[in-house]
Order: structure tokens, then C-alpha cells, then sequence
């Protein structure tokens, strides 16, 4: 048994004046290049060590998976969610500015 990171995928709208990141809905497993730059998943040994290196690298929100020799995977733990919480606000002040734009 093993853990494992998954980020959530980003996608980019533009809005005309700067890039807003907006959030995917598909998670993909964290690689790493070994020293013969191939990439590989990036295994721990337990979740607590998968979380220090996801807080220690500002990951931001991620699944942290544990995997069975069988491969089965289940989440054991998500988090943070700030920028979940972050894009309907984010979404809201977009809207707001292109609601004063047409006005003038």
C-alpha cells in the first residue's frame, strides 16, 4: 500500500483583459521526473507524508489517495478548498465589471 497526490485539473477563460483561473472537474495523479527525466507517480509511504509535501509545495487543493497492491484507490483525505471557495467570488466580481462596463 502507497499514497499518492492528485491535483485538480485548472482551465483558463479569458475575459478580456487578464486570465481568470477557473477550476476543472477532472483530478490527475502528481508525477515527478526521476534522474533519467521519465515521469513517474510520486509515491509516499503514508498520508501524512503526502500532505507535508502538498503543504510544503503550496499544491493548493488536492485528493491525497491511498492504493492498495490491488490498485484499488480511495480518497483519505481533500483540502484546502480556499480556491473553491475563492471562484464564485471571483466569478461574481467579473460579472460585476462587465455589468459597469456595458452601462457606460
Amino acid at each position: 500500500m502507497h499514497y499518492e497526490i492528485e491535483l485538480r485539473a485548472c482551465a483558463y477563460m479569458d475575459d478580456g483583459n487578464s486570465l481568470l483561473w477557473v477550476m476543472g472537474s477532472s483530478w490527475n495523479t502528481l508525477e515527478a521526473c526521476r534522474t533519467n527525466a521519465v515521469p513517474s507517480l510520486l509515491t509516499f509511504i503514508s498520508g501524512e507524508e503526502a500532505r507535508s509535501y502538498a503543504d510544503r509545495n503550496r499544491l493548493g487543493l488536492v485528493h491525497i489517495m491511498r492504493v492498495t497492491d490491488g490498485d484499488e484507490r480511495k480518497v483519505v483525505e481533500t483540502g484546502p478548498d480556499e480556491h473553491e471557495q475563492a471562484l464564485p467570488v471571483a466569478l461574481a466580481k467579473l460579472e460585476a465589471v462587465k455589468t459597469d462596463a456595458k452601462k457606460t
